[in-house]
């Protein structure tokens, strides 16, 4: 099962995480939302990867966003790896986005569509692969569908705080649950379980419900053992 969403590792990070962290890349419990960028103001993100089944080095990698949500730079522990230039309409809002690569060559073109309740359409279109994604968003910037590689459709159960409850996947027209979320006494997410895989995932919040620190298990025979753990810091602006 392949995840796409905000954070995209790049082949060399691919190499120090295993099947467990693409699910980290959903749109998800473990990744901050399109809404939850928005909402906070955040300017930037930097996560700590921490991959511990044998290798304890931290891959880092840190994100810049502009005010509305949208992708600014991408470093790669501290190496520029992506910049995102933005194309507005005449109502301000983004047209597309182009991602560059560290040399400039466009790789990426994100296409905005916007409907009449102020819900909109990100397509996603890579360099020599067509359209690898497709996400749906409500008008409060909720990502409520996520269709990818014209094949795999994803669901997203929002809370009425903006927090993913569950995820749900479409497979040959029969939709099953992929992900549920339990949540903390503030209404934060806490746990998240991916159906049907033996690994789980714990989170710390911050005082704004963000996440500061997540920790990856894999469960064997009922116990759980520490194999990932994801650090997060935050600037706002």
């Amino acid at each position: 099962m392949r995840f796409t969403g905000r954070w995209e590792f790049n082949e060399f990070m691919k190499i120090y995480f295993s099947a467990i962290l693409l699910f980290l890349t959903a749109n998800g419990f473990c990744q901050l939302t399109r809404r939850a960028i928005i909402d906070n103001r955040i300017k930037s993100i930097e996560m700590s990867m921490y991959d511990l089944k044998g290798n304890e080095d931290a891959q880092v990698q840190k994100k810049y966003f502009y005010l509305n949500g949208d992708d600014s730079l991408e470093l790669h522990n501290g190496v520029l790896g992506f910049t995102f230039k933005q194309t507005v309409d005449n109502k301000g809002r983004t047209k597309n986005l182009s991602r560059l690569d560290n040399k400039g060559r466009e790789d990426e073109i994100h296409i905005y569509k916007y409907g009449k309740d102020d819900s909109y359409t990100i397509e996603i279109i890579a360099q020599g692969a067509g359209t690898i994604s497709l996400k749906k968003f409500n008008s409060k910037h909720d990502c409520i569908e996520e269709i990818q590689s014209s094949t795999d459709t994803f669901y997203y159960s929002i809370t009425k705080s903006g927090q993913v409850e569950k995820i749900y996947q479409k497979i040959s027209g029969i939709i099953k649950d992929v992900a549920i979320a339990e949540f903390d006494s503030l209404g934060f997410p806490s746990t998240e379980k991916f159906i049907g895989e033996p690994e789980i995932c714990r989170r710390r919040n911050n005082k704004f419900g963000l996440p500061e620190e997540i920790n990856i298990y894999t469960i064997d025979g009922g116990d759980e053992k520490l194999t990932g753990r994801l650090l997060f810091k935050y600037e706002f602006y």
